[in-house]
């Protein structure tokens, strides 16, 4: 993957995952699998990915960045309350990660444009 070689990381994370589905790492292939669709740009499959992690391996160290993506994806597919949602679980679940303090920041410079962006009462009068 770090090539850029994202078709082939895919088919080896997909490979592991079929082959140890309980392993502890198959939280760590199924982020990898949704690191490399976001990387291709195909952000609606990358989410099924993270969510994967979120839901089914919840322990594992990626958990928290699956978070932090998925808010990213729905970013880029222009769905920003549900990006807001994902930053702000990733801030109460896992308060301490460093995911967390990206995400806090996220969330401000979301609140920063979003202020930006609407009309001020002065100009509505």
């Amino acid at each position: 993957m770090k090539e850029g070689d994202y078709l082939v990381a895919r088919l080896i994370y997909e490979d592991f995952i079929k082959k140890w589905p309980k392993d502890e790492l198959a939280g760590e292939a199924h982020f990898g699998r949704g690191e490399s669709l976001y990387a291709d740009d195909k952000c609606r499959e990358a989410l099924a990915e993270y969510g994967k992690v979120i839901q089914d391996y919840p322990k594992t160290r990626s958990a928290p960045n699956a978070y932090l993506q998925s808010g990213e994806c729905f970013s880029k597919l222009k769905m920003n309350d549900e990006a807001r949602l994902a930053l702000e679980e990733l801030i109460k679940t896992y308060p301490k990660s460093d995911a967390a303090k990206t995400a806090k920041a996220r969330l401000a410079a979301m609140d920063k444009s979003k202020k930006s962006a609407s009309p001020s009462k002065k100009a509505r009068k």
